[in-house]
């Protein structure tokens, strides 16, 4: 792939995945603001991620899923399954799945508990 394809490419990724953290952010309720503070990041590098003017590192990654209380698969969505085999996707949507259920009985026994 000739690097302007490549450059495109990870530009369309970076800002779909900034438009994703933005909706997370809103259906929690949560400012720019408050999600940067939660990960160490000024509210000026939050709207560079958001509109995916700059990229998101894994650590900063795994504080945004823990603020939101999502997974990265939430946030990343698609685009590392474009290269995976059938069967690699089965056993991914089954993981995710897992995922969720946990959350759901965290939430509960939470709930239970307090």
């Amino acid at each position: 792939m000739p690097s302007s394809d490549r450059q495109r490419r990870n530009s369309e990724i970076d800002r779909e995945i900034g438009e994703r953290l933005r909706q997370l952010r809103q259906m929690r309720g949560m400012t720019q603001t408050t999600l940067g503070k939660a990960v160490n990041v000024t509210f000026q590098q939050m709207q560079k991620y958001e509109r995916g003017l700059n990229r998101i590192a894994a650590s900063t990654l795994v504080g945004f899923c823990n603020a939101l209380k999502v997974t990265p698969m939430e946030i990343l969505g698609g685009f590392l399954v474009e290269e995976m085999q059938s069967d690699d996707l089965q056993l991914l949507e089954k993981l995710h799945d897992t995922e969720n259920r946990l959350l759901q009985i965290h939430e509960v026994s939470g709930r239970d508990n307090g």
